[in-house]
């Protein structure tokens, strides 16, 4: 293809892709003369180019939008809905012809006559009419234009922005450079762990500081190379405006979407894959969870319907949350669909809670829509949604109350590419499991081994207050029994809402793995997640927790109603918190879900800068914090940390000792006047310091800079 036309293509890619927000955008806020010139200026963009690469169909189509834009420019005419949608056609139909055009290097036949006419009524008597005859001499004369057009094109683009400056800060990377250099990192990833497992066999050896300075360099060239490859959520859901007002227009309600967090980065690889569960859930929300405005004003709603999306990070995750006012889903009828599809019985079905029952709603085929229409009701929605979440690693969750609206909550990892990884074994076998989806390991004498208790063929452990379903990763791979016998460990896992334990016989270390694909028949087995290539060159299997568990009964709709069913309701919400010692006798706490990873650090290790304290940790410099004046680096021992992460930066509290991981309802009883620490509360039984992470995180970063 020529390099003309694949700047070309990129190029208008990159302006359709805003296009439809922009659109809709004028819509709501007509006297935006700012948002206005900034649609006519990607049309006539269009426009000019096409004339030059001898397009004549996208010309015309893109000409006669462009007339119309400019009437609305004049004040001739004012963007109403008819107008707006016609507009929207013409952007369709753009984007069509564009996409023919890149897949067939040939611009597409095709009659446009109709979306001519229906733009041509907003020219008025005096609009000019030479573009609407596509005969030989129109075309000329819009060539003939062209020739101009590079100056004025370039001479448009310099002035029409405010941003414009001497020299280009970006340049345009193709997707498969990126995704080859992405390899290449991995690749050199692969070498650097082998290097550091042979390094650390020999301790005098003259490599030891090259491979520390080679795996420093490795995980900065790493990093930077992921960062070419994020991109902001937004992009995901740059259409999602044009499908609410659409959906809007034919349903005759009234909603506002809100869209937040924007900005918020994430694998471009990630992105793709929440496109399509992004419209699915927004598309139900718009079009079952928002009810009509007469509707919503007999229950004492306002008339317009409000969709919310938020997308911000968490604990080294990103979350995105798509929520509505509407009805929400009623959890009786979807009890009553799923006994009528034989999904569970009648008895079974009216002893689940309304929380296990608008599970079903994830299963495949499942609707509670009363007829079929274009826009949605075929059930397969969201079963897409959490297909799609899961196959990247992600989870997803639901929360709905009656007449109140309904919460979707989707949790991504940051990339797929390169990922924190546990090590483990099983009956002889090396397996690596995402961190992302561990929550905590728990280490399991003999004697505990023997005594799960045994609820409908579910094995249950009891986790604190809760009971966690539990499976033996050996017997759900069908690996053959050893006689190893002794202490074992229970991985507790986490997918969407759903929490189960996994048994596996030892922990081996943690490493950051390369992600490489599997075969079509190893992918049929439908519970490993991939492949690695570990340090010491063994190739290993990557588990999915969540698939494994569900294959092996743990984690289904039976195993959820059987830990339900059994387990007392809690009174009152708890909160987990991470406990650990300061000194002698003080004990400080702070939320689980805050915490990212515990390591244990050698004081010798540890180096000051600016008279700070940091580590090399994983290839980038971990600034420590130390919990309370009582913690200190004594040479030659080894210190406990807790790892937070903000975004892309991470920071670390030295304490003295991890002690338990709780589950209590914090009252704090004592307020606080020393910095850092957001109160007393009794936890666990003993007087506790609620410490306030946001504090020590800016202590971590104004040392950080320094």
């Amino acid at each position: 293809m020529d390099d003309l036309l694949k700047d070309f293509l990129a190029e208008s890619t990159e302006n359709l892709a805003q296009l439809d927000q922009d659109v809709v955008e004028l819509e709501r806020d007509p006297s935006n003369a700012s948002l206005l010139n900034s649609i006519f200026r990607a049309i006539h963009t269009i426009k000019g180019t096409c004339g030059f690469l001898g397009l004549p169909r996208l010309e015309t189509v893109s000409h006669t939008a462009e007339s119309v834009l400019d009437r609305l420019r004049t004040g001739d005419l004012k963007p109403e809905p008819d107008v707006i949608s016609d507009i929207l056609r013409a952007v369709d139909v753009i984007k069509t012809i564009l996409a023919e055009l890149a897949a067939n290097k040939t611009e597409p036949a095709g009659d446009d006559s109709l979306l001519i006419a229906l733009l041509e009524q907003w020219l008025g008597s005096d609009a000019p009419r030479h573009a609407i005859a596509i005969g030989p001499e129109a075309i000329a004369s819009a060539t003939l234009e062209l020739a101009m057009s590079p100056d004025a094109f370039s001479a448009m683009r310099s002035t029409s922005a405010d941003q414009a400056t001497a020299a280009p800060s970006s340049i345009r990377v193709s997707v498969k450079l990126l995704d080859a250099l992405m390899n290449l990192a991995g690749e050199l990833v692969l070498s650097r762990n082998q290097l550091l497992e042979m390094s650390s066999r020999d301790e005098d050896s003259p490599f030891g500081a090259p491979v520390q300075q080679l795996s420093r360099i490795t995980a900065e060239l790493q990093g930077a190379v992921m960062k070419t490859r994020m991109q902001p959520v937004g992009s995901a859901w740059s259409k999602l405006p044009r499908i609410v007002r659409d959906i809007a227009r034919e349903t005759g309600k009234r909603i506002e979407l809100d869209m937040k967090g924007a900005a918020t980065e994430l694998d471009r690889q990630l992105v793709q894959a929440l496109q399509d569960p992004l419209t699915h859930m927004v598309r139900n929300s718009a079009d079952h969870g928002i009810e009509s405005p007469d509707a919503r004003r007999a229950s004492g709603k306002p008339a317009i319907g409000k969709i919310v999306l938020n997308a911000y990070h968490e604990a080294g995750h990103v979350i995105v949350e798509v929520t509505d006012d509407g009805k929400g889903i009623n959890a009786d009828r979807v009890r009553r669909i799923a006994i009528e599809r034989g999904l569970v019985s009648k008895e079974e079905a009216h002893a689940m809670s309304d929380c296990q029952v608008l599970r079903f709603i994830f299963e495949p085929g499942f609707s509670t829509a009363t007829e079929v229409t274009h826009i949605s009701g075929r059930g397969v929605g969201m079963d897409v949604v959490r297909s799609n979440i899961e196959r990247v690693g992600g989870a997803v969750d639901l929360q709905s109350v009656g007449g109140q609206g309904c919460t979707i909550r989707v949790r991504l990892p940051l990339t797929l590419a390169i990922v924190s990884s546990l090590i483990v074994s099983a009956r002889g076998e090396t397996f690596a499991f995402p961190q992302a989806s561990v929550l905590e390991l728990i280490r399991l004498s003999e004697d505990q081994l023997a005594r799960f208790d045994v609820l409908h063929n579910v094995r249950l452990f009891r986790l604190r207050d809760d009971l966690v379903p539990v499976v033996t990763l050996g017997d759900a791979l069908g690996l053959p029994a050893d006689e190893r016998g002794g202490v074992a460990t229970l991985v507790i896992c986490q997918a969407g809402t759903a929490r189960f334990g996994i048994i596996v016989d030892d922990v081996v270390d943690t490493q950051e793995i390369v992600v490489k694909p599997v075969g079509r028949l190893i992918r049929a087995v439908g519970c490993y997640a991939g492949c690695t290539i570990l340090g010491d060159g063994r190739v290993v299997m990557i588990v999915d927790p969540a698939a494994l568990a569900g294959r092996a009964g743990a984690r289904t709709n039976a195993a959820a109603e059987v830990v339900e069913t059994v387990q007392e309701p809690a009174k009152n919400p708890a909160d987990s918190l991470l406990v650990f010692g300061v000194g002698d006798d003080a004990v400080q706490a702070v939320p689980l879900s805050s915490v990212s990873r515990l390591e244990e650090i050698s004081s010798d290790s540890i180096e000051y800068a600016g008279g700070r304290a940091m580590v090399q940790y994983r290839g980038f410099l971990l600034p420590l914090v130390p919990a309370s004046p009582a913690v200190t680096f004594t040479s030659g021992r080894s210190n406990s940390v807790i790892v937070f992460n903000e975004g892309s930066a991470s920071f670390g509290i030295a304490v003295s000792e991890i002690r338990d991981i709780v589950d209590e309802i914090v009252n704090l009883e004592l307020a606080s006047t020393r910095p850092g620490v957001l109160g007393t509360a009794v936890i666990a039984g003993a007087a506790t310091e609620v410490l306030d992470v946001s504090y020590y995180m800016e202590r971590a970063r104004r040392g950080s800079v320094s």
